[in-house]
């Protein structure tokens, strides 16, 4: 796989997320605030979802079970459909009145094209956490 900018994976998951974290940040361009290590204590290759909700809680980092336009949305793995090694994360793009939200991102969709963008509208109760920027209420 290559790499992209931001020392993630290009039209993978996690770089979807971490480019849009990064762009709610205002850093639109290098130098990011976020990088690939932001999320694992010991700064090595993210590479996969597995590890976010960790690294989010060892920052001090604000989760909860409520989704928020622009949060990230973290799938422990098989949750949700989610890989069952790996997890997956996504943005929350917009919050619906009935409490399910539309959710953007990339490779949550079946071969062959799962490394392409999608959305889709995603009950409350299915993924695993939400993950507020730093700094949000």
């Amino acid at each position: 796989m290559t790499q992209s900018p931001l020392g993630m994976y290009n039209r993978e998951c996690v770089d979807f997320a971490l480019w849009r974290v990064n762009q709610q940040l205002g850093s639109n361009s290098a130098p990011y605030k976020m990088l690939n290590g932001t999320f694992r204590p010991d700064g090595g290759v993210l590479g996969s979802a597995l590890t976010w909700k960790d690294g989010w809680d060892a920052k001090g980092w604000p989760t909860g079970k409520t989704p928020r336009v622009g949060a990230v949305v973290w799938y422990a793995p098989g949750a949700g459909g989610a890989d069952g090694t790996y997890g997956h994360v996504a943005i929350v793009k917009a919050v619906n009145g009935d409490g399910s939200y539309l959710e953007e991102g990339y490779n949550g969709n079946p071969a062959p094209n799962d490394h392409t963008y999608y959305t889709r509208t995603v009950q409350n109760g299915t993924p695993s956490a939400f993950l507020y920027l730093p700094g949000s209420n």
